[in-house]
């Protein structure tokens, strides 16, 4: 367990954990006849977990375990999601295959090559470590191979990004810890990083990076950018432009709604509305520096939320001028978090599910759209 936001929340196993978990019982029954309800596995880290089987079987050639994945409380895509392990002896060596519900790379810059089934390097030697383990412990000296598959896996993939980063036909084994975490920040990081790697793979290097789907049909309707490419980085602007200079890319654009962007203002790169807000804050600031008296600025300090104070800036005529310096200030902190030879900017376009074009943009977005690759 463990305390966030006010809350104790449940902690859960990685894919790969499970598969792992499922791979020892189906190995354990086939060696030994035992039938095992919870299997025992070592993490990437060292740290032993005590996995739940769910299910247990032989037949004359084989072994089959199942364990359901148990998610931490909010990822609830694979709440019931199921990871079966079939074992059978082979001459040597233990081996990791993929059966149906297991997605195929389809694209480079992934942990796997192309063609390659979509279990991690970690899971594939978590799996191998476990069938190696039960071998030890029952004096086998033969091979293993434990096929890992997922019913239902491939309808489960729509509800992951796997399709923005080339994966496709099923879900993906993924963990370096074992452990997945409550609200998993990191994990959707990682997703944002295999997808710009992908990208910069195929030889991208101008990076679309949008909160949601809204800039990347913002993008398309306007520049014509190809908003299949754009990168989703939800709350985590901050994430995706660390991991776009990591792997490589020389221009960066946002775009999104002003309600989520004008956090940048404030040097803010996580969005999240627990991390803080300061949009109120925010507008006083740029108002103060647009000319605004004292009476508007006492009147936005009132108001109750943010879209009360940006209707209240647009019914004084004053909010053109207060977005020009919300667009400096962001260019400023956007500049700060890049090398000097990489070229970022933002684009912002008004808030509403019925948005209309984009109504501001910094300094440097012109000259990133006419050098877009």
């Amino acid at each position: 367990m463990r305390y966030v936001n006010g809350r104790l929340i449940r902690c859960g196993y990685t894919s790969g954990a499970s598969a792992a978990a499922a791979a020892a019982a189906a190995a354990t029954l086939l060696l030994s006849g035992d039938i095992v309800s919870v299997a025992a596995v070592t993490s990437p880290d060292g740290k032993q977990l005590h996995i739940p089987v769910e299910d247990v079987f032989c037949d004359s050639t084989c072994a089959v375990g199942t364990v359901c994945k148990e998610s931490s409380s909010g990822i609830g895509a694979f709440w019931e999601m199921r990871i079966c392990a079939q074992v059978q002896r082979c001459q040597k060596g233990f081996t990791v295959l993929a059966g149906p519900g297991i997605g195929r790379i389809t694209r480079p810059g992934l942990d796997q090559p192309v063609g390659a089934a979509a279990i991690n390097s970690g899971p594939r030697a978590m799996i191998a470590d476990a069938l190696q383990q039960v071998a030890k412990r029952y004096g086998y000296t033969g091979g293993l191979c434990a096929q890992i598959s997922v019913p239902g896996g491939e309808d489960l993939a729509h509800r992951t990004l796997n399709s923005d980063v080339g994966i496709v036909g099923g879900v993906s084994i993924l963990g370096t810890s074992g452990i997945e975490e409550p609200m998993n920040e990191t994990a959707f990081a990682q997703a944002i990083r295999s997808e710009l790697s992908v990208l910069h793979s195929e030889g991208f290097h101008s990076a679309l990076l949008v909160p949601g789907k809204q800039g990347a049909m913002c993008a398309q309707n306007e520049w014509g950018l190809d908003g299949s490419k754009a990168v989703k980085c939800g709350d985590l602007l901050g994430s995706a432009i660390s991991a776009a200079i990591e792997k490589g890319f020389v221009r960066l654009l946002l775009v999104g709604h002003w309600g989520k962007l004008v956090k940048l203002a404030l040097g803010i790169t996580n969005t999240r509305p627990d991390r803080g807000d300061g949009r109120i804050e925010a507008l006083i600031c740029a108002a103060l520096r647009a000319g605004a008296d004292l009476e508007l600025l006492q009147c936005l300090d009132r108001c109750s939320n943010w879209g009360a104070a940006w209707q209240l800036l647009d019914q004084r005529a004053i909010l053109p001028q207060v977005q020009q310096q919300l667009l400096q200030q962001i260019q400023y902190y956007l500049q700060r978090l890049v090398p000097a030879e990489v070229q970022i900017a933002a684009v912002c376009f008004p808030d509403g599910a019925k948005h209309g074009p984009p109504d501001g943009q910094t300094a440097a977005a012109a000259e990133i759209l006419a050098n877009w690759n």
